[in-house]
């Protein structure tokens, strides 16, 4: 028989390492979530998914048919029980009710976790419906600090407003422009007349542009999710919140639209299927009818999620997520982020908190902090010491804690749960590896922390997509002046279809292809100091239209008589931007430029041709 002495060793050395599972912590895990993620990754998960299409109509024949209600109506019951009480943030912290479908995948086509998309746009995946809106961008870099101030206030509304069952995701994808769509939409066509030669140089101007900026093209998506038990509730629901985003984001300037399948289903395909973004092709009609799997119009040929990072056929993924926040969050944060790579997504999860279920978790955090200073005076005087103070992590909690009573009280601050999260896509593991140092470099610049959240690479990137879904836990509290702090507007880009060349955006290096028939008022003005540039930027629309619009009529602003202008007059403006003898081509017009700007334009062609013979030809024509 064991002794008493060893038996209490033993009872000691078994429940050690339970004690000390309890201290453990990793990327925001605990032990038992650490477990559960490294057996999924390495096991459950694990290995390659490849290509396998299903046909809806086969599965409705081979499997049995639920009893009325079933699992899911059990579900939104439960969900109901539990939002009929006072949730802890805990629980509100907690993943369940946002992670969607369940389905362990075995094919790239069950990696997508949505089951299923509806005619209207609402995706559901599980018990979540979410439905996605557009949103444009404003010129917010531009604006004074008092401007600024004002837009994180109407922001901060955007969210503010949801209601408590539904969370929102603000999705920033930036992906290179489509090369059939840029030389459709962007490049001039070839009209085989005399001006080709003109559209094929300034056809190369315009890829030269391109190749030396890296053109990227930036698309801002609203989706809103909420936990149904049927579509006709959730569709409701989203009806209801449509209404306050169009009316909150108008009010920043934004144009807000809803997206429909066929252009949230391109983006996604953009992402798996890079290079290949002009062979996407979806019917949902037909797609219903034949029974067919709306996922094989945009899943890679295979996907392999590894413990740092993932592989979509060729090419390389991550995922990282904010873990550390500053004391002030940067309205600069998020354009800086982007800046970093040319392909990635990045996410905002924003989730409400019932006004009364903060108020409760501040009271318990005043409390937790009250004993703590309790437990500390009461060592202190046993110590007789009376000269010490309250540690510096219990004073920054209280201040904290101040501060979350302060705005939810006095200031009418309402307080979420945030998670940001990025993912970087590249074609190689050492563009990946430069690209994810980059964003961790930027974000230790402002006082920020980047994870790599290793064994939850596949919940974190379906985290990020835009399917509306959050599968990790590492949200961070904050009121509603912090969120809108993570203003994710920079700049608006100008890329109408069809449009010509203006320029390059000084803000974010891309290219600006307007056009002026898309507008309310076509009426422009060029202003410009002397020697700025005005006539030529002019005459360089001038010639750009008529290369664009062979057809086009042009009414100079000084011919009483109305006169279309029509081919000749791109000549002229050629040959006046080239050669001096240009100004013998007006000798015929009635009216001459002046003297003085005729010599500064001739002065710059002087250097190219013969002295005595420019003199010879073009000072008759100055002096007339």
């Amino acid at each position: 028989a064991l002794g008493q002495e060893t038996v209490s060793w033993v009872c000691i050395a078994c429940a050690a390492p339970v004690a000390a599972a309890g201290f453990f912590t990793y990327d925001g895990m605990t032990f038992e979530q650490f477990l559960c993620a490294w057996w999924e990754t390495v096991f459950l998960r694990a290995g390659p998914r490849v290509w396998k299409s299903e046909n809806q109509y086969e599965q409705k024949m081979t499997t049995r048919k639920e009893k009325k209600g079933g699992w899911r109506a059990a579900i939104s019951e439960s969900i109901g029980r539990r939002k009929s009480r006072a949730l802890k943030l805990s629980e509100y912290d907690n993943c369940r009710r946002t992670r969607g479908s369940r389905r362990l995948p075995r094919s790239v086509q069950q990696s997508i976790p949505i089951d299923c998309i509806y005619q209207d746009g609402v995706w559901r995946s599980g018990d979540v419906y979410n439905k996605a809106w557009s949103v444009s961008d404003v010129n917010y870099a531009m604006l004074s600090d008092q401007s600024k101030k004002e837009i994180q206030t109407l922001y901060g509304t955007v969210y503010a407003g949801l209601p408590a069952d539904c969370w929102a995701q603000f999705c920033v994808t930036s992906q290179r422009m489509d090369e059939a769509a840029f030389r459709r939409d962007v490049l001039m066509q070839v009209r085989e007349d005399n001006g080709d030669i003109y559209r094929a140089e300034y056809n190369a101007l315009l890829e030269n542009r391109v190749r030396d900026l890296g053109n990227t093209r930036q698309q801002k998506f609203l989706i809103v999710s909420t936990n149904k038990p049927n579509i006709q509730q959730a569709r409701e629901r989203l009806r209801h919140v449509q209404g306050h985003l169009v009316s909150a984001l108008s009010a920043l300037g934004c144009t807000v639209r809803e997206v429909d399948n066929n252009e949230r289903l391109r983006v996604l395909h953009g992402f798996f299927r890079a290079g290949e973004e002009q062979q996407f092709r979806f019917d949902w009609g037909k797609s219903r009818r034949l029974g067919h799997d709306f996922k094989d119009a945009i899943c890679p040929d295979s996907m392999v999620f590894r413990t740092d990072h993932i592989e979509i056929d060729r090419r390389y993924a991550k995922v990282l997520s904010l873990m550390q926040y500053p004391q002030r969050l940067d309205d600069s944060l998020i354009p800086a982020l982007l800046r970093q790579a040319p392909r990635m997504a990045l996410s905002i999860h924003v989730l409400p908190i019932e006004p009364e279920d903060a108020a409760r978790e501040i009271d318990n955090a005043r409390m937790r902090v009250d004993a703590d200073k309790v437990r500390f005076n009461r060592k202190s005087v046993d110590n007789l010491d009376f000269t010490s103070s309250v540690p510096y992590r219990t004073r920054a909690q209280d201040a904290v804690v101040a501060e979350w009573q302060d705005g939810v009280s006095n200031r009418d601050q309402q307080m979420f749960l945030t998670l940001l999260t990025v993912v970087c896509f590249a074609d190689s593991l050492e563009e990946l590896t430069r690209e994810v140092d980059a964003i961790k470099t930027q974000a230790v610049n402002l006082n920020c922390r980047f994870i790599d959240l290793k064994y939850q690479q596949e919940n974190a990137f379906n985290t990020t997509m835009p399917y509306g879904l959050r599968r990790i836990e590492n949200m961070r509290t904050m009121l509603t002046e912090d969120v809108a702090a993570l203003v994710p507007f920079h700049t608006q880009e100008v890329l109408d279809p069809g449009g010509i060349y203006y320029g390059v955006n000084a803000m974010s290096g891309n290219l600006i292809i307007g056009s002026r028939a898309l507008l309310v008022n076509g009426n422009g003005m060029v202003i410009a100091t002397s020697g700025g540039g005005k006539s030529m930027f002019a005459k360089s629309e001038i010639l750009a239209r008529f290369l664009r619009f062979p057809l086009a009529r042009f009414y100079p602003s000084g011919n009483t008589a109305r006169r279309p202008v029509r081919s000749a007059a791109w000549w002229w403006i050629f040959r006046w931007t080239a050669v001096p003898t240009s100004i013998r081509l007006i000798s015929s017009t009635t009216r001459f430029p002046k003297s003085r700007r005729t010599r500064q334009r001739l002065s710059l062609c002087f250097p190219f041709v013969n002295r005595s013979w420019a003199r010879s030809i073009c000072c008759p024509a100055i002096r007339a």
